[in-house]
């Protein structure tokens, strides 16, 4: 029986708005009323507007999470000002939020500014609550005070208890022969599993952190006939056939690529950019750490020759772009300026092109520079927003919004293309994650992860099942993962 107590305890609510991009990206659910959420959640500090219905005041615990930051990057235009920002995790009762702040802040504090629910990457704070109001504010409404967005209160309370997490939900994962490797999206946990003896799974746990926050891809995964590259946030590992796993870095990978064993990697910081070759066989790593300016890196192919990475330098205005080549003897050479490239782009070998997401490609010679941009066709692309690209085998996959989607449509979902190198699209599903990985083993299967592992794609036109790994954990491994 309920205590008299909690029967007429008042319900914890929260006020939010869910903001309009993070919504139609599908981050966070449109605010419904009646149904449950959850929401990443940012905290802006605001003066007190009396006709603002955004704002409130909240009482918190606050937490640093990192050491102070000069705002905005480097890449930036020098014109804009530039202050330096502390990042805060929130505490509030029942829900989380982090607050880039101005000022530092620890302890307990009582703040005015307004819940944001935002994209997952750029906050570790969250609430799950009921929706009890949900009000559209557009941008004549929000008079410029904050992006449009829906307004929303939550009833933290009257909430059913949130679902078992599977033992496994894969995020990334590479395929060799027909051995396909899976790491999970926060565990360090990487499942091997056979796909002609589904039931032959093997798993390591790597001794490394789990990842903060979910719908993120902290590894990258390069399998080999011989073992599998496990690169991200927490360093390198080298995991062999056998399941055993070293730990040969610990600094964090911005980009990778491997090839028949050898594995590039490239690492940034303010000054320049590291990039290194690593050998299944234990050798010494070749990197050059002086010759590579700073830069973002867009696209890592690997070619028979070593490897293409396409980078945006951040310390010129404009920014440029540019081929760098490696080859496995360690040999770098930077190619020119190729001009305006769409943040969207690829690397193809086959044809060696650049090809980026606005419908251009431009054909790549050995010595890195390129012929003038032509028009590459993406049938059934035109007018959706693009969000992942890569490419796989002679394939290029792009996840994106759907152009031709009910405005009324409330499901969150993506659509992921697979095309061939002229721009045809081959085939075309829906997906629900915003960060799916993509890859394809010896019979031509591209396989793709979303929340499962299923096939996109076979030269044969007959999909296999999906790969329903939690379940395969959960039958048929009957002792703790290994570990070293």
């Amino acid at each position: 029986m309920t205590e008299p107590t909690t029967q007429l305890r008042p319900h914890r609510q929260l006020r939010l708005l869910a903001g309009q991009d993070a919504i139609l990206d599908g981050q966070i659910p449109r605010p419904t009323v009646g149904q449950v959420g959850v929401f990443w959640l940012l905290f802006e500090e605001v003066p007190a507007d009396p006709h603002d219905p955004t704002l409130s005041t909240i009482d918190a615990d606050a937490e640093p999470l990192a050491p102070p930051q000069l705002e905005p990057a480097v890449d930036a235009p020098a014109t804009m000002p530039r202050s330096w920002v502390w990042r805060i995790l929130l505490r509030g009762d029942g829900w989380s939020a982090t607050w880039y702040s101005l000022r530092p802040a620890t302890g307990r504090v009582r703040l005015t500014g307004r819940l944001v629910g935002d994209f997952a990457y750029a906050t570790t704070g969250s609430v799950r609550g009921r929706v009890l109001t949900a009000q559209t504010l557009d941008e004549a409404t929000s008079a410029g005070r904050h992006e449009p967005g829906i307004l929303a209160d939550l009833d933290l309370d009257d909430v059913p208890p949130p679902p078992i997490r599977p033992s496994i939900i894969p995020r990334a994962i590479s395929a060799a022969g027909r051995m396909l490797w899976a790491a999970d999206e926060q565990l360090p946990l990487i499942v091997r599993v056979d796909l002609d003896h589904p039931a032959e799974v093997r798993t390591l746990v790597l001794p490394a952190p789990i990842a903060p926050q979910p719908g993120r891809t902290p590894w990258r995964l390069h399998a080999d006939l011989e073992g599998c590259w496990i690169v991200g946030w927490y360093g390198i590992f080298r995991a062999a056939d056998t399941a055993a796993v070293q730990r040969l870095d610990d600094h964090p990978v911005s980009a990778s690529a491997a090839h028949m064993g050898t594995l590039l990697t490239c690492t940034s910081d303010k000054t320049a950019t590291r990039i290194s070759l690593w050998h299944p066989d234990g050798r010494e790593p070749r990197h050059d750490d002086t010759t590579v300016p700073a830069g973002t890196i867009s696209a890592v192919t690997a070619y028979d020759d070593g490897f293409r990475i396409l980078m945006r330098r951040r310390d010129t205005w404009p920014i440029t772009t540019f081929v760098v080549a490696v080859n496995f003897h360690g040999h770098i050479t930077l190619g020119p300026p190729l001009g305006e490239v769409d943040d969207y782009a690829v690397l193809t070998a086959e044809p060696a092109a650049v090809i980026d997401l606005r419908g251009t490609i431009r054909t790549l010679h050995p010595d890195l520079h390129t012929e003038p941009p032509t028009r590459w066709p993406l049938p059934g692309l035109s007018g959706g927003t693009v969000g992942t690209v890569g490419t796989v085998g002679t394939h290029i996959w792009i996840e994106h919004h759907d152009p031709d989607r009910d405005l009324h449509d409330d499901r969150k979902y993506w659509l992921l293309s697979l095309t061939d190198p002229t721009g045809q699209v081959i085939a075309r599903t829906e997906i629900h994650t915003p960060e799916p990985d993509v890859t394809i083993d010896s019979y031509g299967t591209v396989w793709i992860t979303d929340g499962t592992i299923t096939a996109l794609h076979t030269p044969t036109g007959t999909l296999p099942p999906p790969l329903a790994l939690a379940e395969l954990l959960d039958h048929h491994q009957p002792h703790p993962p290994q570990t070293r």
